[in-house]
C-alpha cells in the first residue's frame, strides 16, 4: 500500500510519472532515466556520439533479429543508420590476419525492402541481420555520428556468398519532350528512376542532372517537372549520368541449413508472397501449375529450384521483347515468352509457393557496352537473404555475351554477373501528383 517496485521498460524518457487506481490518480512527480542524465565529458562530441554497450546475441543469421542496446541512439531513427560489415572481393576471408581494418572497410546497411527496422529508441534498436552481411562488426550510425565498431558474428551455416568481379559503369540516359499541343497551362511531371542502393550495387553517384530537378532522390527517382504554354519552346531534353561500381553475386547454399518462414517479418513475407499489379501468383493457371512443378517438396531452396529447371526445360525465350500490354501469363498457356514473362511468371510461382520474391527490372550491359532493358528475379530464404535468379538467361536469350566460359542454366539461379544493373527492387506503384493527372 506504501511502496510500488517496477522494471522501466526500455523505451522511457524523462518525464512525469503517476500512480492510478480505478477511481482516482495520484499528484504527479518529476522522472528522470538516469542513462539520460548529463556527465562530465571530455567534450561535446562525446556527448552525442552513439555508444553501443551490448548486443542481444554473440551470433546470428542473415535475416535474424537482434537487439542493440547502448544510448544516444536517438528517440527516432529519421536518417540514422545501423551498419554491418560486407566482405568485397573477398578481402576479408582471403586475409591471413582480420584487423580492425578490414572489418571496417565496407559496411552493408539494415535493409528497408526486407522490414529490417523493428524497433528504435534513444537506447535500444532491435534490428534483422540484412543480406550480404558477414562476421565483424556492427556500427549504430545518427544524424551526428557514428559508434565504436562492436564485434559480432554471422552465420554463415546456410550459404556462402560472394561479392565479386566489380565492375564500374557511367550510365547516362536521356529523354525528350516535344510535339506538345496545348491550348492552356499545362504541367508535365516525368519520374526519372535512379539505380537503386543494394549490396551489389554499393555506391550511386549522381555526376550530373539537367535540368536541375523538382525533387531529388524521391521515391527512387529524379522528378522533373515543366510547363507548357500555346506558345512555348517546342522541345524539353532530360539528361541523367551516375557512376556505379556492379560486383558479381556468387551463392552456394546448403538447403538443410536453411531457416523457417516463420521467423521473418511478417509484414514483409505478406507483401513479398501476395499477388499484385504485376505478378499474377492468385491466378488459378499459375497456383496449379506450382503445384504440379513442386509436388511433395517442401522445403523453399528446393522448391525455387525445381521451378527454376521446369521454365528452363518446357518453355521457350524469346530474344525480341513483346508489346508493353501483353500479357505475361501468356507464357503459362503458350509456353513461350520474353524476359519480362520469365521473371514475371517465376515470380509469381515462387509467390504461390509461399517464398518472398521480387522481379528485379534494370538494363543488361552486353560485350559491346550496349545495353537493353531487362528483368530478372531475387527469392527470399531466411538465414540465405536474396538469392538471385534470371530465368531468361538460364533458358537462352540471345545477346552479346561477354567471354567468361559458364553454364548459364546452372550458373542464372542463385549468381548474377556483373553485367545487370537494377534500377527498381519489385513493383512500386506510382502515385499521380494531382487528382486530375493523366499518366
Amino acid at each position: 500500500d506504501t511502496q510500488i517496485k517496477v522494471i522501466l521498460p526500455g523505451n522511457v524518457q524523462d518525464g512525469l510519472v503517476v500512480v492510478g487506481t480505478k477511481t482516482a490518480q495520484s499528484n504527479p512527480a518529476l522522472f528522470a532515466n538516469e542513462i539520460d542524465i548529463p556527465v562530465l565529458a571530455p567534450s561535446v562530441h562525446n556527448v552525442v556520439k552513439p555508444v553501443i554497450s551490448e548486443v542481444s546475441v554473440e551470433k546470428a543469421s542473415i535475416g535474424d533479429m537482434i537487439v542493440i542496446s547502448g544510448s544516444n541512439f536517438g528517440e527516432n531513427r529519421n536518417n540514422s543508420r545501423v551498419l554491418f560489415t560486407i566482405d568485397y572481393n573477398r578481402k576479408i576471408k582471403d586475409s591471413e590476419f582480420v584487423n580492425k581494418r578490414l572489418v571496417t572497410e565496407n559496411f552493408v546497411e539494415v535493409s528497408e525492402i526486407e522490414n529490417g527496422y523493428e524497433y528504435w529508441s534513444n537506447t535500444e534498436i532491435h534490428v534483422r541481420v540484412p543480406d550480404g552481411a558477414c562476421s565483424g562488426v556492427v556500427v549504430v550510425e545518427n544524424e551526428r555520428d557514428k559508434s565504436e565498431a562492436f564485434n559480432f558474428e554471422v552465420s554463415d551455416a546456410a550459404i556462402s556468398k560472394e561479392f565479386v568481379s566489380k565492375k564500374i559503369f557511367i550510365v547516362q540516359y536521356s529523354a525528350d519532350v516535344k510535339d506538345i499541343d496545348t491550348n492552356d497551362v499545362s504541367t508535365i511531371t516525368m519520374r526519372c528512376p535512379i539505380p537503386c542502393k543494394m549490396p551489389s550495387q554499393s555506391e550511386v553517384d549522381i555526376t550530373e542532372i539537367s535540368p536541375v530537378p523538382l525533387l531529388q532522390n524521391y521515391q527512387g527517382c529524379n522528378i522533373q517537372q515543366i510547363t507548357k504554354y500555346k506558345n512555348g519552346v517546342s522541345k524539353n531534353t532530360f539528361t541523367q549520368t551516375f557512376v556505379l561500381p556492379v560486383y558479381e553475386i556468387r551463392t552456394t547454399v546448403n538447403p538443410d541449413k536453411i531457416g523457417s518462414m516463420k521467423n521473418i517479418n511478417q509484414t514483409f513475407y505478406e507483401k513479398t508472397t501476395k499477388a499484385d499489379s504485376i505478378v499474377p501468383s492468385d491466378n488459378e493457371n499459375v497456383i496449379k501449375l506450382y503445384k504440379k512443378i513442386v509436388d511433395k517438396e517442401k522445403n523453399s531452396y528446393k522448391r525455387a529450384k525445381l521451378i527454376y529447371d521446369y521454365m528452363c526445360k518446357e518453355f521457350k525465350i524469346l530474344d525480341k521483347n513483346r508489346r508493353n500490354d501483353a500479357d505475361p501469363l501468356d507464357l503459362v498457356s503458350r509456353e513461350k515468352g520474353d524476359a519480362y514473362d520469365f521473371a514475371v511468371i517465376y515470380a509469381a510461382l515462387l509467390r504461390a509457393a509461399g517464398i518472398p520474391c521480387l522481379v528485379d527490372c534494370g538494363v543488361l550491359v552486353e560485350q559491346d557496352l550496349k545495353s537493353r532493358v531487362h528483368w530478372w528475379c531475387e527469392f527470399y530464404i531466411p538465414g540465405c537473404g536474396w538469392i538471385p535468379v534470371d530465368p531468361a538467361l538460364g533458358c537462352g536469350l540471345d545477346y552479346e555475351k561477354w567471354p567468361e566460359k559458364i553454364d548459364e542454366k546452372e550458373y542464372y539461379f542463385g549468381n548474377l554477373d556483373s553485367h545487370h544493373i537494377t534500377f527498381p527492387r519489385g513493383f512500386n506503384e506510382m502515385k499521380p501528383f494531382a487528382p486530375d493527372n493523366k499518366t
